[in-house]
C-alpha cells in the first residue's frame, strides 16, 4: 500500500514539473525585453530580406543555382531548405512566370516562443510586389520557426495563419 501511495505522488510530482517546464519556456518568450524584442525583429526582416534577395535572382540570366543554393544554406534550414531548393531548380529552370520580390517589410512580431536552439514566432509581413500591369502591397501573418545551427539563427518552417 505505501509503495501505490508513492508511487501515485511521484506520479503527480512529475506532472507538476513537466506542466511547470511547459510553461516556463513559453512565458520566457513571452518575458524578453524590448531590446531583445526589437533584435529578434530586426534578425526576422534580415532574413526575409536575404531570401526575397536569392529569390529575385533568378530573374537574371546569369544567376547561378549552384550559388543561389550556397547563399540559402546560410538563411534556411530543413524542412524549408529542401522546399526552396526545389522551387528556385524549377523556376530557373522552366522559366516559370513570377513577380519580383521588391521589398520586405516585418511589421509585428507576437507570441514569441523561445529557447537556446529554437524559436516559433508569429509575424506579420508587408510585401511590395512587382506586379505583371503594376506594383502592389500584401500583408500576411505567418508563423514562422527559427532554429539555431552554426550560432546563427535560420529560418527553418513557416505557414501563413
Amino acid at each position: 500500500m505505501m509503495k501505490k501511495v508513492l508511487l501515485f505522488f511521484l506520479i503527480l510530482i512529475t506532472l507538476i514539473i513537466n506542466k511547470n517546464m511547459i510553461f516556463a519556456v513559453e512565458d520566457a518568450g513571452q518575458s524578453i525585453g524590448e531590446e531583445k524584442r526589437v533584435e529578434l525583429k530586426k534578425d526576422v526582416n534580415s532574413l526575409l530580406n536575404k531570401r526575397s534577395n536569392l529569390w529575385n535572382q533568378l530573374f537574371s540570366p546569369k544567376s547561378n543555382l549552384v550559388d543561389i543554393n550556397k547563399e540559402l544554406k546560410e538563411i534556411v534550414e530543413e524542412p524549408l531548405l529542401t522546399y526552396d531548393m526545389e522551387a528556385f531548380s524549377e523556376i530557373k529552370n522552366k522559366h516559370t512566370s513570377m513577380e519580383r520580390i521588391l521589398k520586405v517589410d516585418v511589421l509585428d512580431i507576437s507570441n514569441i516562443r523561445i529557447n537556446e536552439k529554437e524559436i516559433i514566432i508569429d509575424i506579420k509581413v508587408e510585401w511590395l510586389m512587382e506586379g505583371f500591369e503594376e506594383n502592389y502591397k500584401e500583408k500576411l501573418d505567418y508563423r514562422m520557426n527559427l532554429i539555431k545551427k552554426d550560432e546563427k539563427w535560420k529560418i527553418c518552417d513557416y505557414k501563413v495563419i
